[in-house]
């Protein structure tokens, strides 16, 4: 064989090599076959439809349960909980099929590769939602809410907020004191909008989201009632008190010389 010949087909094959290698490699990036969404489009799309989602991480893998995160808007699922080191506030891209539990849509991953990291310390604020707004299209969200807690079961934190009432609850491995919170005492709660079958769930991340408020009702009252006190003139009798003290003295003393001076005209 001429040694041209073999020249060349080495090099051919060298060339093979190195295109399958980028292959390998850019493969999760391309996403060949995937459809681009954003994390609230998966909402809306059925299962095993692939995609690649494109989103802030606004919990880390592990946290919330061992083979899920959120970004902002879904759910990442792994089976074999094969995740990259990932943040809050890593902006990433994800590729991966739809698929559904307890009628919460998310996105299932095969591995670490599908996740690819973009960007640092994007900050995510999370949405006011009064309770009875909260729907199907906030699920995967990071939300706040602000009501009473009514009672506390176990895990469970019942809130309301007059207009309505969710469950905030507590996963098992959250770093939470849950000891903060009593019933009766105004709250403001941040946390992940989730779907269990027919109920909402929202869950806290750490003890950063769980804030004991005054209630609005309370301080206006106490308001009015300083307000009120100052445009009658409200006398503090306990500022008072020292010179009622000595008044009474005064008066003691004028008593007994008057008292002495009458024995005397009558003796």
């Amino acid at each position: 064989m001429p040694l041209t010949l073999i020249y060349r087909i080495c090099k051919e094959l060298k060339i093979r090599f190195f295109l399958i290698l980028l292959f390998l490699i850019f493969q999760p990036i391309l996403a060949i076959g995937f459809i681009k969404v954003t994390p609230d489009e998966v909402k809306n799309l059925p299962v095993k439809t692939n995609v690649q989602v494109q989103g802030v991480a606004v919990v880390e893998p592990g946290i919330l349960g061992s083979q899920i995160f959120y970004l902002n808007g879904v759910q990442i699922y792994s089976y074999y909980k094969d995740f990259p080191e990932l943040k809050i506030g890593d902006e990433i891209l994800v590729k991966g099929e739809i698929s559904q539990s307890r009628g919460e849509k998310r996105v299932k991953i095969k591995t670490k590769e599908d996740i690819l990291l973009l960007n640092k310390g994007v900050v995510i604020e999370p949405r006011f939602l009064v309770i009875d707004t909260i729907s199907g299209e906030f699920v995967g969200d990071l939300i706040k809410i602000k009501g009473l807690v009514i009672e506390k079961t176990g895990q469970e934190i019942f809130i309301n907020d007059d207009a309505g009432e969710i469950t905030v609850y507590i996963k098992e491995y959250v770093d939470i004191d849950k000891s903060v919170v009593k019933e009766g005492d105004n709250v403001e709660i941040t946390g992940i909008l989730t779907k269990n079958n027919d109920e909402f769930r929202l869950l806290p991340r750490g003890n950063k989201d769980i804030a004991v408020v005054k209630a609005l009702k309370e301080e206006k009252e106490v308001k009015q009632i300083h307000l009120l006190a100052s445009e009658a003139g409200v006398i503090d009798f306990y500022q008072l008190k020292p010179y009622f003290i000595i008044s009474a003295i005064i008066l003691g003393l004028i008593f007994i010389i008057l008292l002495f001076f009458e024995k005397r005209r009558n003796g």
